[in-house]
């Protein structure tokens, strides 16, 4: 034992492949490449796996040369002529070569295969990727594959694919939240095209002389904005007909070029994007002489995407079926006490009767598939009690918490000295850009969606002003938008209206959404009624470089300054698998603001009822814990509002206790507490004895 953690136990079986089937394989986009950074570089997990491959999906962006963008060695790329750095050191067997040429061939489709830097820069490792493009495959082994899925494993994915366009619609969810009127629409629902023959317009992509055409992707995470298609169909488009085209060519790396038999190896699905190459694992150990089947087949459910809808409240054509149990007005303080209260025994379909099991939306069916793995992995306490609530009845394979790391942005040689300068930089960047020096610095980073609970930022921060007459206060907002505004943007937001100081909806050439408006005007409001004292500052793009932050003067702060800088970090989703965000400063001995509904709030809950950590570095609100008498189906709009308001009280008396004790002290405490909390505690603690 190291400090009261466990190690790595060298004596455990060792495997020669660990291979992890995510759409994150070819770039970080977002949680689930977090968890890739932590986990894959800690020294334990490469005791235990001698080599990994990343597998899965990629768009292949041509803005720059792949190896450039992505820290790639390229090994081999079926479309050469491209302006891609192909390395001389490609796979040494040619039965490789010419079985990777062969596989991307048949299907019509690019395949890359390389390694790329895994990890942050101080301990990044280089790990395998396998890639390859839907775009092109050929209809007929989309088909071959489609059906053997239905007959072979029951999964009728046809059924999806009959899904129509839709026209978006305008969803009012958080308008009406921020107006605090109940009474108001909560906005219309996807309406489906029709032709001229009143047939609804096929949403899915289209087949060019028996090949696949998609869309222009952005991003892997920015699947909408699709004239006459479904987004939803073709999120489900572009990592299904994908699959079977990477089993073969995952099948002729590892058994051709590395000799690697499934005793061998574990494979591993994060969330239901890694189901569809589970599938075509599947269906290839079915009618091969010489399969591939890995020992343990794992499922790491970094969320669970129905209980995501539930929590949301956006399946607007089930409200007759939800609200009868479970007013989805209630959001988190409504869904999970009624998770509470259910029967052990009970399914999915029994807790919503009416629903039959949700079984019409494909996320939720692929998520289910779980059950069909060796051991299920989950972020969090909430994940693992949904994923075992979605499971009943088809399986109930063993559940493990596998929580994530914090990551200690302060270092191991960072000083209070360092924090307190980060702080002053921040304070002095107030000065000049809001006209007063802030007593305290409030961050958040988060996107501005449903999840996040933005009108809770926002409330919170109020009753902090409000409780606090004599203090001096800035929030700084930064938000990631979907899509990332481009330099000719911010330059013209910034000429014109001083972006982003100021803001202004896109119907007027601005940049704020649609459902950011309301939000917008919430702030102004705020700043208004606190002018002077207290003020958000609302940042809606990523980063804090110069160039990015418009007419905004950053003042020589960095992003770092945000991060080990800031006195109070908000977290306060109604929908958080786990939260690395909102605990990227608790290193620093900043105090980091939860609600319940957070997976990492329930985890540093528990280790500081253990004694493991101390509680001077977090609080977390008891949004839903403190509320469990309220029957689920009478959380109204107006309810859950004054459940905020009571709970935005205490928690702000425990934010302002936490600030009157010493940052030092913080610091300390939060020093102490890093080694429980850090990828190493997750990979040996968690991880490795979880297999």
């Amino acid at each position: 034992m190291i400090r009261g953690l466990r190690v790595a136990d060298t004596s455990a079986q060792t495997y020669a492949l660990a291979l992890h089937s995510t759409h994150e394989a070819a770039e970080k986009i977002a949680g689930i490449g977090a968890v890739l950074d932590g986990i894959l570089p800690e020294q334990g997990y490469q005791d235990r796996f001698r080599k990994t491959l990343l597998v899965g999906a990629y768009h292949f962006p041509q803005v720059t040369p792949l190896a450039a963008a992505n820290k790639w060695r390229v090994y081999f790329d079926s479309a050469r002529e491209l302006p891609i750095a192909v390395h001389t050191h490609s796979p040494q067997n040619p039965a490789t070569l010419d079985r990777l040429e062969q596989v991307a061939s048949q299907y019509g489709s690019r395949v890359v295969f390389g390694e790329r830097l895994v990890g942050p820069a101080a301990r990044n490792t280089w790990v395998y990727v396998l890639v390859a493009s839907p775009q092109g495959i050929v209809q007929s082994a989309i088909q071959d594959f489609q059906e053997g899925v239905y007959t072979r494993l029951g999964i009728d994915l046809p059924r999806f694919q009959s899904f129509p366009a839709v026209q978006p619609g305008i969803d009012l969810t958080l308008e009406r939240i921020l107006r605090a009127d109940p009474d108001m629409s909560i906005g219309t629902l996807d309406t489906p095209y029709i032709d001229k023959q009143h047939q609804q317009i096929p949403g899915g992509i289209n087949f060019i002389n028996g090949r696949a055409q998609f869309p222009p992707i952005p991003a892997l995470d920015s699947f909408q904005n699709f004239p006459l298609r479904n987004q939803y169909l073709i999120e489900l488009q572009f990592y299904l007909y994908v699959a079977p085209i990477l089993w073969e060519a995952a099948r002729a790396i590892v058994q051709h070029e590395w000799g690697i038999g499934g005793e061998d190896m574990v494979f591993f699905a994060h969330d239901w994007v890694g189901v569809p190459l589970y599938w075509a694992m599947q269906l290839a150990n079915q009618h091969s002489s010489n399969p591939l089947n890995p020992k343990y087949k794992v499922y790491f459910a970094h969320e669970a995407r129905i209980a995501r809808m539930l929590v949301e409240g956006t399946m607007r054509d089930k409200y007759p079926i939800l609200t009868a149990v479970c007013d989805p007005d209630g959001h988190d303080v409504s869904f999970y006490n009624y998770l509470s209260h259910l029967p052990e025994s009970s399914t999915l379909a029994e807790a919503f009767p009416g629903s039959h099991g949700f079984n019409d939306i494909f996320f939720h069916v692929m998520n289910r598939e779980a059950a069909q793995f060796d051991k299920v992995f989950a972020v969090g306490e909430r994940v693992k009690h949904e994923t075992a609530l979605i499971c009943r009845g088809i399986g109930r394979p063993p559940i493990t918490l596998c929580p994530n790391g914090v990551p200690d942005l302060v270092g191991a040689s960072a000083s209070l000295q360092t924090i307190l300068e980060a702080n002053g930089r921040l304070k002095d960047m107030a000065q000049i850009n809001i006209g007063f020096k802030p007593d305290y610095i409030f961050t958040s980073v988060n996107r501005c969606e449903l999840s996040k609970g933005p009108w809770r930022n926002v409330g919170f921060f109020r009753t902090f002003a409000q409780n606090n007459p004599d203090a001096k206060a800035l929030f700084i907002w930064l938000v990631r938008p979907r899509p990332v505004a481009t330099q000719r943007q911010i330059e013209s937001w910034a000429q014109a209206y001083h972006w982003p100081l100021s803001h202004q909806p896109r119907s007027q050439g601005g940049d704020l959404r649609e459902d950011e408006v309301p939000l917008w005007e919430a702030i102004v409001s705020f700043n208004r009624q606190f002018s002077g004292r207290c003020h958000i500052l609302y940042v809606n793009q990523f980063g804090w470089a110069p160039d990015s932050l418009g007419a905004l003067d950053p003042a020589g702060t960095q992003f770092r300054d945000l991060r080990i800088g800031t006195d109070v970090e908000l977290g306060l989703s109604i929908y958080e698998p786990f939260g690395i965000a909102p605990l990227e400063p608790f290193s620093s001995g900043a105090v980091c603001v939860l609600s319940d509904a957070c997976g990492c709030a329930l985890h540093l809950d528990s280790l500081a009822q253990k004694g493991v950590i101390s509680s001077n570095g977090f609080v977390v609100g008891k949004f839903i814990g403190a509320n469990q008498d309220i029957h689920p189906a009478q959380v109204s709009l107006k309810t859950l509002q004054h459940i905020e308001e009571r709970v935005y009280s205490q928690m702000e008396r425990d934010v302002s206790a936490r600030l009157q004790i010493p940052r030092g002290v913080r610091f300390q405490d939060a020093c102490q507490a890093m080694p429980h909390l850090s990828w190493t505690a997750v990979v040996n603690d968690y991880f490795l004895p979880g297999l």
